[in-house]
Formats: structure tokens, C-alpha cells, sequence
């Protein structure tokens, strides 16, 4: 299992390094505005992900190995034939990032039939670029690591219970994962359960001492931000 949703992380870095006053305090109220949820969600009843469908949403709050909070917000926005229109939408200091793309996933167990159709991303307050044909081919491989966030595999996997302030998530899945972008690579560990939509994603530890927690998830509701 390869914990490929990290990928986009070094891309927001990147692309918008400074830190932006506004963001900071939108990010800073978000973190002390968290309220823990005691909802108690039972132990999964089968070992493939919900089935992806157009307004499910999850809201993750990530810590950097400094300590910095931001949150990513992945949605199902809409659905073309065999493809899904995935959002992230990612909230740090440094300012807000979409990446929205059409991606099919086949059975969504092997990240090699990942197969990404359009994309489009805006950055902070420019204006969103749009993807497609020989634009898209020059592109693909890094929209594609993003995308394989969504892959995933549990069978065979231990199972433990984890609460984080989206709930109490009874024998989520445990995985010893690598986080791989341009290079870097890192083991963490990751908990999932079948109970949240998009990409199962509970918690996640990495080596470098960052954090991801569920903060909060939908079943209905997403819309676009482009």
C-alpha cells in the first residue's frame, strides 16, 4: 500500500513557500474550533473502500514535522461515465490550493490503472490552468501520483481501533506504508476504515514525526471550488 495523497504536499511547498498572514489565522481558528466527535463507528464489514459517488467529502487536518496545522479537503464532485471528478482542496500557511481532476480508477486496487483524463489547478489567487491533450501528457505523472491516494488495498492488513476527532473508528485498518514524490520516500504508518468515503483515510503517522488526523467526512454535500 503506497500512502500516495502525501504526494501533493511538497507541490503546495513549492509552489507557495511564504506565509500569508490571512491563511495563518483562517488556519489557526479552524485548528481551535475542532470539537472531537464521540461517535462510535463499528468494525468494517468488508475490506474494499466505499464505492466513490458524486457529494462525498472528507476534511483531514495534517501537522508538518514543525508543527504547522493546514487541512485538505478531498471531494467527489461529480462523475463521466467510468471517471470521477476528484477535488483537493488544500488550506495551509502559505494559501489555498484546488487540484481537481477526472480520473478513472478501475477497481481502485492497482495504482497502475490509474488513468487521469483532465486536470485543473489554481494556485493561491492565480488563475486556474486547465489540463488537457499534449498539456495533460506533460503532467500526468505528477497528477497521477496524487491521484493514487484514492488506491486502496486492505486485504491482509492487521486491525486496531482508533480514535481521532472525526470519532472512534473500531478495527481500522493498519498499514506499514511508503510516502514516494520526485524522490523523497518515507514509511508511515496509516489507519483506514471502510465507514469513510473517498480514500478510508483515519489517521496516519510518518517517520518524520508529522501527523494526518479525519477530522470530520460526508456522504452528500461536496461541490467544486472551480
Amino acid at each position: 500500500m503506497r500512502l500516495s495523497f502525501l504526494a501533493v504536499l511538497p507541490l503546495v511547498v513549492a509552489c507557495a513557500a511564504s506565509i500569508d498572514p490571512a491563511m495563518r489565522a483562517s488556519i489557526d481558528q479552524q485548528v481551535a474550533a475542532l470539537k472531537p466527535s464521540d461517535q462510535v463507528y463499528p468494525a468494517p464489514t468488508t475490506k474494499t473502500p466505499m464505492p466513490l459517488s458524486p457529494g462525498q467529502w472528507t476534511k483531514i487536518k495534517l501537522v508538518d514535522k514543525s508543527g504547522r496545522p493546514s487541512f485538505m479537503t478531498y471531494k467527489v464532485i461529480g462523475q463521466e461515465g467510468d471517471a470521477s471528478w476528484i477535488e483537493m482542496v488544500t488550506e495551509s500557511y502559505s494559501g489555498r490550493t484546488v487540484i481537481k481532476m477526472l480520473v478513472a480508477y478501475g477497481d481502485r486496487t492497482d495504482p497502475k490503472q490509474v488513468d487521469i483524463r483532465h486536470a485543473i489547478a489554481k494556485i493561491r489567487d492565480n488563475a486556474p490552468i486547465d489540463y488537457q491533450g499534449p498539456m495533460l501528457a506533460i503532467v500526468q505523472g505528477t497528477f497521477k501520483e496524487v491521484a493514487k491516494g484514492l488506491v486502496v488495498q486492505w486485504e491482509g492488513l492487521p486491525q486496531e481501533t482508533k480514535k481521532v476527532p472525526a470519532g472512534v473508528f473500531t478495527d481500522a485498518y493498519k498499514a506499514d506504508t511508503e510516502v514516494s514524490f520526485y524522490g523523497f520516500s518515507s514509511r508511515a504508518k496509516v489507519w483506514s476504515h471502510s465507514a469513510v468515503p473517498v480514500q478510508g483515510l483515519v489517521h496516519s503517522e510518518n517517520e518524520d514525526g508529522s501527523t494526518l488526523d479525519l477530522v470530520d467526512f460526508g456522504l452528500s454535500g461536496a461541490t467544486s471550488e472551480l
